[in-house]
């Protein structure tokens, strides 16, 4: 990461840092910053999804600490998400919010367990915030489109069918494809639903929400959150 290193001290040494840092940034086009995004890529969810929405492909590195608010974290590693471009021109923008003390009120997706601020709803695909910055992580990054709620309900359909799955091949047919459904699971857009799903189990929670046929194959079948999640 020395290029990082060596462009935030270029950053530091500036009259006018937002101008520099702006100019350094639009100069990224090199093996170095592909080396960056391939390695933030291998932390997202799915195959290679968005940090923010889990749907769309993660193409674009997302200063967490908006770069035209703090330059000195422009050039940081710490401060890069991968996300789409959607998410990252549309809605989180250079928006973030602070606390009274100066704390960060966004769930840092590659840092922060998000469960500690959302609770999610399987079968609405709604996000509910369990605390402040859960409040406003749903309002600065649109978790509440109602095409992202669309999409998570739809990837619990999905879920509970492929559980489904999952039993009659183990039954019928060998390990090897048995293992092509939990590779399904695993790279779904929206692979929160499965954590969520994993959370409720543990709790006892699932057999409330969950189809009975659904809880009874998760019983006989443990293995199946061991790899998906």
């Amino acid at each position: 990461m020395n290029i990082l290193a060596k462009r935030a001290g270029l950053v530091a040494a500036s009259a006018d840092k937002v101008k520099r840092c702006h100019e350094l940034w639009g100069q990224r086009k090199n093996k170095a910053f592909q080396e960056i995004r391939e390695k933030l890529g291998s932390s997202c969810s799915g195959r290679v999804r968005c940090m923010y929405c889990e749907d769309s492909e993660a193409t674009d590195i997302e200063h967490f600490r908006p770069k035209s608010i703090f330059t000195e974290h422009a050039f940081d590693w710490e401060n890069y998400l991968l996300a789409c471009s959607n998410c990252n021109s549309n809605y989180k923008r250079s928006k973030f919010p602070l606390d009274g003390a100066g704390f960060p009120l966004l769930i840092n997706p590659m840092n922060d367990d998000p469960m500690d601020h959302l609770d999610l709803s399987l079968s609405t695909g709604k996000f509910v915030a369990s605390s402040h910055r859960g409040i406003e992580s749903i309002r600065v990054f649109g978790l509440d489109r109602q095409v992202l709620e669309d999409g998570r309900r739809d990837a619990w359909s999905i879920f509970c069918a492929l559980v489904a799955r999952y039993s009659a091949i183990r039954r019928d047919t060998s390990a090897d494809s048995a293992g092509l459904i939990v590779s399904a699971i695993q790279n779904q857009s929206f692979s929160c639903v499965s954590l969520y799903a994993r959370k409720y189990y543990l709790t006892g929670v699932l057999s409330i929400v969950a189809p009975q046929d659904v809880c009874r194959i998760l019983d006989d079948n443990p293995e199946i959150f061991d790899i998906s999640t």
